[in-house]
């Protein structure tokens, strides 16, 4: 994700290799790191990334990016609003990785307690209406 005036000043990059000619953001959270991976259908591609800032949190790539630094990457739901403001605007979406799935582990049988099922429950039906979760 960029500004609209990052792009407009530097360009859309068409396919991962265009990104080495543009300023990264990379945040160093969860998996983010050193090298971006993309699919394009059915097509594997790992590129190794030089980012020009590197930070520890999602959010501060997300942020550095809605000052119009560069490009960073991040899950879709953590830039949901800013998208749908027109705050920041997705790049490359047709290489985006497959969805990955969400799970939720607890105890089953006897010991499973109804506060817990009826979480559960609720939780598996806000998940599957939320848009930003369920982009298909």
């Amino acid at each position: 994700v960029a500004t609209q005036d990052y792009l407009d000043k530097n360009g859309i990059p068409r396919s991962p290799d265009d990104l080495a000619e543009h300023t990264l953001i990379a945040s160093r959270a969860g998996n983010m790191g050193h090298d971006w991976h993309f699919d394009h259908q059915g097509k594997k591609q790992s590129i190794r990334i030089h980012a020009r800032l590197n930070v520890t949190t999602n959010q501060a790539a997300i942020n550095a990016a809605k000052q119009g630094i560069g490009i960073t990457r991040v899950i879709s739901y953590q830039v949901a609003q800013a998208l749908d403001q027109g705050t920041l605007k997705s790049v490359l979406s047709n290489y985006e990785q497959p969805a990955m799935p969400v799970h939720i582990i607890h105890r089953e049988g006897r010991m499973a307690s109804n506060k817990v099922r009826s979480f559960i429950d609720l939780m598996a039906q806000k998940l599957r209406l939320d848009k930003r979760l369920n982009a298909a």
